[in-house]
């Protein structure tokens, strides 16, 4: 059977890391097996996690800002995974990485949701973009399940 690949995709500064933290969190409360991996305990740093999780191996990484740095993540992943879950920019090296590490398998693209604009008040802001970043970790456990 094929890898799957879901690729968090988005602007720099624009949450995916977040994001992906909080799906690793949202993950490990549930009934998952952590096999290997360094989570980090802020949401912002990076993370890199393999879970067992509904019968699926689940390879996380929350880089994604250039291909070198992707490889480097990748490469702490020593086991073989049902589906690998990772971030990209919009485009350039780390989408072309991604496009030839998993050729031939199914990738996903799945863009960050984000609010960059607001009128109202910096706080509201940031309450809404944690919002958003809950809600997308949330939703990529409904991709997950569904693959």
């Amino acid at each position: 059977m094929k890898s799957k690949v879901i690729v968090l995709r988005g602007k720099g500064n624009k949450g995916k890391t977040t994001t992906l933290n909080l799906l690793i969190k949202k993950l490990v409360s549930l009934p998952t097996k952590i096999l290997d991996g360094a989570i980090s305990d802020s949401i912002t740093d990076d993370s890199w996690v393999v879970l067992k999780y509904m019968g699926k191996t689940i390879g996380i990484i929350t880089v994604g800002d250039d291909a070198k740095s992707l490889d480097k993540y990748f490469s702490r992943i020593t086991i073989s995974c049902d589906i690998y879950v990772c971030a990209a920019r919009t485009k350039g090296s780390s989408c072309q990485y991604i496009e030839n590490r998993f050729s031939g398998c199914i990738i996903m693209w799945q863009e960050k949701w984000s609010i960059t604009e607001w009128s109202g008040t910096t706080e509201l802001l940031k309450d809404l973009q944690n919002d958003a970043n809950e809600k997308q970790a949330s939703a990529l456990i409904d991709a997950i399940n569904a693959l």
